[in-house]
C-alpha cells in the first residue's frame, strides 16, 4: 500500500512539474513558437533570427538600403554598403535563408511603407535545392510567411517541455527582469558579431589553419547532399522574379550575387556530376531573371582559408570585398575572378 501511494505521489508531482514547466515555457516562448509574446518581452535574445529582425525593421524609423541573404550575408558590414550607396542600411541576413525569406521581408517592408532604395541580395546555391524544405522559422513567422502554411507544427508541442526551451526561458527571464545582461545576436544595423566595426578589405596575415579538415560537418555540402540535390527549385525562381518585379516597380536598385564557397567545397561539387550539372543549371536559370555577380568561382580569395571564418562562412573583410566588386570601387584591388559579372540573358523570343 505504501509503495502504491508513493508511486501515485511521484506520478502526480512529476506530471505537475511538467505542466508547470510547459506553462512557463509557453508564456515566455523563448523561441517565438506561438508569436503571442504574452509578457511583451522586447527582444528575446534566444529567439529565432527572423523574429528578431522583423521587430528591428518595425522599430526603425527609416531604411534606405537592405542586404538580404543567409548567415553568409549577415557577416558583411552594412556600413560599407552605406558608404557606397549612401543612406541608412540594415542587414536582413538570416540563417539558412531561402528565396521565400527574401520575398517575405520585402513584402513586409512594402506593407509598412519602408521599401528600400537599394537591395543587395546574396544567393546560396544550396538553397535552391528543390528537396530542401522551407525553414521552420519562416513558416512560424506570421509577418513574413506569405505562403499560408500552418504556423505551428506537431513537433513544436514537445519544445515547450524540452530542456533546451526551459534553459532558454530562464535565460530570457533573467535578461527581461534585469537580473543578467546579455549581448544581442545582431547590432542596430542587423550585422552579426563585430561586423559593423570592420572596414578592411583583406584578412590580416595569420597562421595557416586547415579549415576544411577542422570543419567536420561542412554544412554547405550537407545541404546539397542531404536531401539529395536532384532538381533546381522552380518555385524559388518564381519568388526571385517577383522580387525583381517589385524592385522595378519601386525604382529600387537591385544588386544580386551568388555567395562564394571555400575552394575545397567547390571541388566536392565538381567531383559530383549531378551537383555540377545542377550548379550550371542554377546559374543559367538565374541569368534568365536578372544580371548578377558570380562569386562561386575559383580565384585567390576562394582558394585561401584566410578569407573564410569556416568552410561555409566568409570573414567580414571578404564580404567587404564583395561590396567593393558590386560597386566597382577603383580604390580597392579586388582579385581577378572574384565576382564575375553575368549579364541577364534575354529570352530567345526577345532576341529575334
Amino acid at each position: 500500500m505504501h509503495t502504491k501511494s508513493w508511486f501515485l505521489t511521484f506520478i502526480t508531482l512529476s506530471t505537475l512539474l511538467i505542466v508547470v514547466i510547459g506553462a512557463i515555457n509557453y508564456i515566455v516562448d523563448p523561441f517565438s513558437v506561438t508569436q503571442k509574446n504574452i509578457l511583451n518581452i522586447p527582444v528575446k535574445l534566444v529567439s529565432d533570427d527572423r523574429s528578431e529582425k522583423v521587430i528591428a525593421i518595425n522599430n526603425l524609423e527609416r531604411i534606405d538600403n537592405v542586404m538580404l541573404g543567409s548567415s553568409r550575408v549577415y557577416l558583411i558590414n552594412p556600413l560599407v554598403l552605406s558608404k557606397y550607396a549612401g543612406g541608412i542600411t540594415y542587414n536582413l541576413g538570416v540563417g539558412t535563408a531561402q528565396a521565400e525569406d527574401f520575398l517575405g521581408f520585402l513584402l513586409h517592408l512594402e506593407k509598412i511603407n519602408k521599401f528600400p532604395k537599394v537591395v543587395v541580395l546574396g544567393l546560396d546555391f544550396y538553397s535552391f535545392n528543390d528537396a530542401l524544405v522551407t525553414n521552420k522559422y519562416f513558416v512560424r513567422n506570421k509577418t513574413i510567411n506569405f505562403l499560408n502554411e500552418n504556423i505551428y507544427r506537431v513537433d513544436d508541442i514537445g519544445e515547450f517541455v524540452s530542456w533546451d526551451t526551459t534553459g532558454a526561458s530562464i535565460k530570457t527571464l533573467k535578461t527581461f527582469l534585469g537580473v543578467k545582461s546579455e549581448k544581442q545576436r545582431f547590432d542596430m544595423y542587423g550585422a552579426s558579431g563585430e561586423a559593423s566595426s570592420i572596414f578592411g578589405f583583406y584578412p590580416d596575415n595569420e597562421e595557416y589553419i586547415d579549415i576544411y579538415a577542422r570543419d567536420k560537418q561542412r554544412k554547405a555540402t550537407n545541404f546539397l547532399n542531404n536531401p539529395p540535390y536532384l532538381s533546381v527549385s522552380k518555385k524559388r525562381f518564381e519568388y526571385l522574379k517577383k522580387i525583381v518585379d517589385m524592385c522595378k516597380q519601386h525604382g529600387t536598385e537591385l544588386k544580386v550575387f551568388i555567395t562564394p564557397l571555400y575552394g575545397k567545397l567547390q571541388d566536392e561539387i565538381y567531383a559530383n556530376e549531378t551537383l555540377r550539372q545542377k550548379m550550371i543549371e542554377f546559374k543559367n536559370e538565374l541569368r534568365k531573371i536578372t544580371s548578377y555577380y558570380d562569386f562561386l568561382t575559383y580565384n585567390d580569395i576562394t582558394r585561401s582559408s584566410a578569407s573564410f571564418a569556416d568552410t561555409s562562412h566568409l570573414k567580414t573583410v571578404t564580404g567587404n570585398l564583395i561590396l567593393a566588386r558590386l560597386y566597382n570601387d577603383k580604390e580597392v584591388k579586388v582579385p581577378e575572378g572574384f565576382g564575375v559579372y553575368r549579364e541577364m540573358q534575354a529570352p530567345q523570343s526577345e532576341k529575334q
